[in-house]
């Protein structure tokens, strides 16, 4: 179990509450997780609690088991593991586990970062982990890592940037950065909106048509086009 004894110390099975860690505000991997793992996460740590080894952190439950106990279908309750299992919330028991279904143990979500010899593997990761970020993940990453403050902060403007066509790499991350570049702090998501929406506002909005040559207006001397020729040809002789 991953440092589960550390912040939970029960001597007794199934104690009335378990420790929910203050620390956990500042956990970035744990607010880049999708909605429905984030919820899940304390479901799982309660039931771990009912362990006969409270300290051990493990759930002696089926999925199917644990699904009924957090009243949520077994698909809605696979899809929010798979998250924490990628983040390293928790890990199967059975190392050979070639699917959820199969586990008949799961190891209850840590509360805090792990150092040492977790750091490498994570670093080794990073690469396949990124290439595999959902567009929302691409843009609550990069915006916490610029602003950390940002990680407790409401995201539902996020996907309104999204779902109304700005683009990721032209709109969303060029504001961004260049309101980090400016050293603006901002105290919420919402601070650049304008400047998406202007910046998707500016991409969008055609070029005014332009004049053709021989169509510029004719002048006491002729029209434009003669005059260029002129111009162009002063100092020789023209027939």
């Amino acid at each position: 179990m991953k440092d589960w004894s550390e912040f939970q110390h029960y001597k007794d099975r199934s104690p009335p509450w378990i420790r929910l860690h203050k620390r956990l505000l500042d956990n970035f991997r744990f607010h880049s997780l999708p909605d429905a793992s984030r919820a899940l996460a304390p479901m799982l740590w309660l039931l771990a609690s009912e362990n006969k080894d409270p300290s051990s952190g493990l759930i002696d439950l089926t999925d199917e088991e644990i699904a009924f106990r957090i009243r949520r279908t077994l698909e809605e309750l696979q899809t929010a593991l798979k998250p924490l299992l990628e983040k390293d919330f928790l890990e199967l028991s059975h190392g050979d586990s070639a699917s959820l279904a199969s586990c008949k143990q799961l190891a209850v979500p840590e509360t805090e970062t792990e150092a040492g010899r977790e750091a490498e593997a994570e670093n080794e990761d990073d690469d396949m982990r990124a290439s595999a970020k959902t567009p929302f993940e691409r843009v609550y990453d990069y915006g916490c890592n610029l602003f950390p403050q940002l990680v407790t902060q409401a995201t539902s403007v996020i996907h309104q940037w999204l779902d109304g066509g700005a683009d990721i790499d032209l709109d969303i991350i060029p504001e961004i950065k260049r309101l980090h570049d400016k050293k603006i702090q901002p105290r919420g998501w919402g601070l650049f909106t304008q400047d998406i929406a202007n910046s998707k506002l500016r991409r969008n909005t055609p070029l005014p048509k332009g004049e053709l040559k021989n169509d510029r207006p004719a002048t006491k001397h002729g029209n434009f086009a003669a005059q260029d020729y002129r111009a162009g040809t002063e100092g020789f002789i023209v027939a």
